[in-house]
């Protein structure tokens, strides 16, 4: 890279390393916690405070900035962390591992992640599992916009960006890298989308033109969301949503049509810069899921028990503003029930012939 790329990339990811001592540290404290699938509130609990007693200021420094000040970096990488000895092999359905022991990497993920806010989970997801195995899975290596998927790229995207309610960041834990170290996230940011448009496009990404397919299909029908802009909030500190996986975002005019496939031809050509991180065992990411788009570069697995091995959580400011009727478990949000997909259909049609002003 050039150097006025790497200074543009160290505006888009600020990395922290932890030092040695404080690692070990760490370890010794985090072994120590009960199982987060068992015990979930204790898990939280102790993490969560072992992680403001331990810290240095200029660690939570970065974390509160991360969170707060709108010209921070919209990607935090923490490296260094602690990791867990004996790590079995990588779970090959990416569900729970119940061969593992210890609860080390899931002490740093919910710890750390607590700074920003609460984890959630999401009742139609991994059966409302709060903490997700991100691995390759067999069966899933070349299919569209899933994590299990491998050798085929997961293109940019905003966690959850068809549900009111989303996290407002997405933090990744890495237990066991690719053998190849080709595996990387990818990041796009939303300052540069805004800059390499034009004004008049701009303004009709912040038009409630768009709508988002859901990851889930009710009685092989797709459910559409309700009808959104992409861009969103102050031009000068906007929100994202974006989908480019299969299937995509679904523009609702002709207009709309026209500057969404601008959109498109700009990131692929890379006229809108992209970033990307390959992580490493015992770094955590922090990724902003309202200024940022994510994906994923393509990897080989080996299905050898040493694959790529992730572990997710989603954040929220407000865990408040997730609740809603029916809800058992205050930490687990309740998606679109099947029998609102006639009904957002209809508003689709409706919007398709006429659009908003």
């Amino acid at each position: 890279m050039y150097k006025n790329e790497l200074k543009k990339e160290a505006e888009v990811i600020n990395s922290v390393s932890i030092n040695d001592n404080l690692r070990e540290v760490l370890k010794s404290i985090f072994v120590q916690n009960l199982s987060p699938y068992d015990n979930r509130e204790q898990h939280l609990l102790f993490s969560y405070q072992k992680v403001v007693s331990e810290l240095p200021p200029t660690v939570l420094s970065s974390i509160r900035d991360f969170k707060c000040r709108a010209d921070a970096s919209p990607v935090l990488l923490i490296r260094n962390l602690p990791t867990d000895d004996d790590l079995p092999e990588t779970p090959h359905d990416a569900k729970r591992s119940l061969r593992k022991k210890s609860f080390i990497s899931e002490s740093c993920l919910t710890g750390f992640s607590q700074l920003l806010g609460d984890v959630y989970g999401y009742v139609n997801e991994k059966k409302g599992e709060l903490i997700h195995n991100v691995c390759p899975v067999q069966s899933q290596e070349a299919k569209n916009f899933v994590s299990e998927s491998s050798i085929k790229i997961l293109p940019f995207h905003v966690e959850y960006g068809y549900f009111d309610f989303r996290p407002d960041y997405l933090s990744l834990y890495c237990l066991r890298s690719d053998r190849d170290q080709h595996a990387a996230t990818t990041i796009v940011y939303v300052r540069d989308l805004i800059n390499n448009l034009s004004s008049k496009e701009t303004e009709i990404l912040r038009k409630p033109l768009f709508s988002f397919p859901y990851f889930e299909k009710i009685n092989d029908e797709i459910l559409w969301s309700r009808p959104c802009p992409i861009l969103s909030g102050p031009i000068s500190n906007a929100d994202l949503v974006l989908h480019l996986p299969e299937p995509e975002m679904k523009p609702l005019t002709k207009e709309a049509e026209e500057v969404f496939k601008i959109l498109k031809e700009k990131i692929v050509d890379s006229n809108i810069p992209s970033y990307s991180v390959r992580l490493e065992p015992g770094d955590l990411l922090f990724i902003n899921n309202r200024r940022v788009a994510h994906g994923r570069s393509e990897f080989t697995p080996r299905y050898d028990g040493n694959d790529r091995w992730l572990q997710r959580v989603y954040v929220t400011k407000n865990l408040w503003d997730g609740r809603s009727e029916g809800q058992e478990d205050f930490r687990i949000v309740i998606g679109k029930k099947a029998s609102d997909v006639e009904n957002l259909n209809k508003e689709l049609e409706l919007m398709i012939e006429v659009p908003p002003k």
